[in-house]
């Protein structure tokens, strides 16, 4: 019971750091936020690794391991985080999360192609409503969205669809090199050490490159409110939801954690409404479920 717990708290995690998300991306741009925070959760995640477990020696673990949560950390900080970010900005996080719950579909696919694991009847049924959820909603005729205080229009709507789209394949990506990272036995706050890292190394060189260092670390001190927001985004996503999950999977069942930790969209619902007074349909409604209870067979 107190794994399935800690899953339904990663849920809860996931679906107040969204928000918070959506809030700092508006505030600072879509790219400086995950700049900012990234680099505040790696410091976060150094500090708390050192006081749990001490230096990190990374020569103790299989290199194989090690580059499969480092590819893993590229990809959710460098890229996810970034492509996240930007749907947040556009459609919310209610949208958002509700496209990304796509993942689990190109998990099954990936997991097929790559452990030759074979889709039950079941699943195909299971990715058929997830499928027909997600586009009862995305394709609703009136697509005037309220986010924050700024109306979306037809053409940034879609192109926040694409953005939450692509999160979806990276997320299942991730999935895949997390599975073959934690193949062996390892702390999870080393594994979400070795993640970050990798991630924020990558992150600061791309903004090197792009010579962007002074103009994100002067957009980042322009609102210290902001700042705060994203402080506690850096430890309830990076740090804080990987920590509930890797634990949850150690005391439930795989399918059972998957299930509980991506009731997120559901979640969001009432706070889309309350937090940015969302108008909500009914077919939204109708159709998260639908989506939800496809990715609850999928992994059941």
């Amino acid at each position: 019971m107190f794994g399935e717990l800690l899953a339904v708290g990663s849920a809860f995690c996931l679906s107040a750091n969204s928000i918070l998300m959506t809030i700092i991306g508006k505030r600072f741009g879509s790219v400086v936020a995950v700049r900012g925070m990234v680099t505040i959760a790696f410091f976060i995640a150094t500090c708390l690794h050192l006081v749990l477990v001490g230096l990190p020696d990374l020569t103790i673990f299989p290199v194989e391991q090690v580059i499969y949560l480092m590819l893993a950390g590229v990809l959710a900080f460098s890229f996810g985080a970034v492509a996240s970010m930007m749907a947040f900005v556009r459609i919310g996080p209610r949208l958002t999360s509700l496209v990304v719950a796509l993942g689990p579909i190109f998990s099954s696919i990936f997991a097929f192609f790559i452990f030759g694991e074979a889709l039950t009847l079941m699943e195909m049924v299971g990715i058929a409503l997830t499928l027909g959820g997600i586009m009862f909603v995305v394709t609703e005729p009136d697509k005037d969205l309220d986010v924050g205080t700024e109306a979306i229009g037809s053409r940034d709507y879609w192109l926040g669809v694409f953005f939450a789209f692509c999160a979806a394949i990276l997320q299942s990506l991730i999935l895949i090199l997390n599975r073959k990272g934690l193949a062996t036995p390892i702390e999870p706050i080393t594994a979400i050490w070795i993640r970050l890292i990798a991630g924020f190394a990558v992150l600061w060189v791309m903004t090197i490159a792009q010579k962007q260092v002074i103009f994100s670390l002067k957009t980042l001190a322009t609102s210290p409110t902001g700042l705060g927001f994203l402080s506690l985004s850096s430890i309830l996503g990076p740090n804080m939801n990987v920590f509930l999950i890797l634990s949850a999977l150690q005391l439930a069942p795989v399918g059972i954690v998957s299930t509980l930790s991506n009731l997120k969209p559901i979640i969001l619902i009432p706070l889309g409404y309350l937090i940015f007074n969302e108008h909500i349909t009914r077919r939204a409604t109708v159709g998260t479920f639908v989506a939800v209870t496809g990715t609850v067979i999928i992994f059941l």
